[in-house]
């Protein structure tokens, strides 16, 4: 036998071995859940004994002694005033604490809104005032470059059209870039 038989031959030997504890493992699970199943529904079923048992003693004493009864009717209707005391004590106090937690919260929340308030606004009206200043700047800037290509072509040292055709050029080629290059990322 070569050496490559004998590796092959120890892998099946090990495969087959595999599967047998496999096979064996399953089998002992499933047992295994058989029986705690069959516990499971003893348990249950003498629950049920025990529970309809207690049930139907209690119901014999409950109808056939009627001193229990008024024991149990006396002692609900004795604590029945301090339980009504208590879960009134309960309500005013609960009513009370969530008041004052309730006014905390709104008092808090109040200063720590105007602190953000206070610091909000003085950023952006600073930050509104800038945009205006660079918004005048921009305007004044392209009405003055206007005001500028208006008088020298009416001195006639530039030709508006020419300049418009400049314009409309530069905008034209500008368009064409754009286009070759979404038609480049397209494909």
């Amino acid at each position: 036998m070569s050496n490559e038989e004998e590796l092959s031959t120890m892998a099946q030997r090990g495969v087959d071995t595999a599967k047998e504890l496999s096979s064996s493992a399953f089998e002992k699970a499933t047992r295994a859940a058989q029986a705690s199943q069959g516990y499971f529904d003893h348990f249950c079923q003498q629950s049920k004994k025990l529970g309809g048992h207690s049930c139907a003693t209690t119901k014999h004493y409950w109808n056939n002694v009627p001193l229990l009864r008024w024991s149990v009717y006396i002692f609900a209707a004795f604590l029945a005033i301090p339980l009504a005391l208590f879960i009134g004590w309960i309500v005013i106090t609960l009513g009370f604490v969530s008041t004052i937690a309730g006014t905390g919260v709104v008092v808090s929340e109040g200063f720590f809104g105007f602190c953000g308030l206070a610091v909000f606004l003085p950023t952006a009206g600073f930050f509104a005032f800038v945009a205006f200043i660079i918004a005048c700047f921009a305007v004044l800037t392209w009405g003055g470059l206007q005001g500028t290509n208006i008088i020298l072509s009416k001195l006639g040292i530039i030709d508006r059209k020419d300049l418009m055709e400049y314009s409309k050029q530069k905008a034209a080629s500008a368009k064409g870039t754009l286009q070759s290059d979404y038609q480049q990322h397209s494909r």
